[in-house]
């Protein structure tokens, strides 16, 4: 609750010292939402009808929490500046979120992106966006490579890195329909007890979107991911857990509809 504290303060400060500058095209968005989990460490009902003893310690099986469900307070500050080069209008966005777990201090996690924005024209940009959480919490897992078998916290790294194009549809007789291309990489990098499940993922996606009819949203598209298991068959590894291949490749289809109400 106190790193809840502090993230508010600080979002207000900044808005505030913010303010006096009335020349700079800046604006804010400050947003705070209140939530409920039931089994936020995502338990199976074998393991929650299992008898676990419990001393209530970071290495036990609920880890640092005493609970299966949790309360979530999650203040988030959001900054958007808005200039041009040259004659192209751009937008720089700055957003910092932090979700506070009441019944875990390891589950609470700090997540901070930025994103540049170029539009070249109508429905056409250029944007470029990295985001990063140092530190998401699973939950206490068996690390099997060490003796005696006990829990320790699982958590990693997720950094997220995108480049996308949009473009008009290239047919004059349909209006309002943008075509959007975007490569995605992400990594995920895991504490030392679980360093065999280390990860990049690389993703591309195409999305065709419309909103060619008043207040309502389309879109369809299609995307492909290639993720590596980079710690697999590693030669300084000596664990068995490191021979498993968990890397992978997955395809999909998105389609995403959205309507406004005035």
């Amino acid at each position: 609750m106190i790193r809840f504290t502090y993230f508010l303060i600080l979002s207000l400060l900044l808005s505030l010292s913010w303010s006096k500058f009335n020349n700079i095209p800046i604006s804010f968005i400050q947003s705070l939402s209140f939530g409920y989990e039931d089994n936020f460490m995502r338990f199976s009902d074998l393991e929650i009808d299992s008898y676990h003893n419990e001393t209530y310690t970071d290495n036990d099986y609920l880890g640092d929490s005493k609970f299966y469900d949790s309360a979530i307070i999650s203040p988030s500050f959001q900054a958007t500046l808005k200039s041009k080069i040259k004659s192209y209008k751009t937008n720089i966005i700055l957003k910092a979120k932090f979700n506070e777990y009441t019944s875990s201090n390891h589950k609470s996690y700090f997540n901070f992106s930025t994103r540049f924005e170029l539009k070249l024209k109508s429905y056409n940009w250029i944007k470029f966006s990295y985001s990063l959480t140092p530190r998401y919490y699973l939950r206490t897992f068996i690390d099997r490579d060490i003796l005696p078998l006990t829990y320790y916290p699982c958590y990693f790294a997720n950094e997220n890195v995108y480049l996308s194009y949009s473009f008009p549809l290239p047919i004059k007789s349909i209006r309002k329909t943008w075509v959007d291309i975007k490569l995605n990489l992400n990594n995920q990098f895991y504490n030392e007890n679980f360093t065999e499940y280390d990860t990049k993922v690389i993703n591309l996606e195409a999305n065709i979107k419309t909103s060619i009819f008043k207040n309502h949203f389309f879109s369809i598209g299609y995307f492909y991911a290639i993720a590596n298991n980079i710690s697999y068959d590693n030669p300084s590894g000596l664990s068995e857990s490191t021979k498993i291949d968990r890397s992978y490749n997955k395809i999909g289809l998105k389609i995403n509809a959205k309507k406004t109400f005035n």
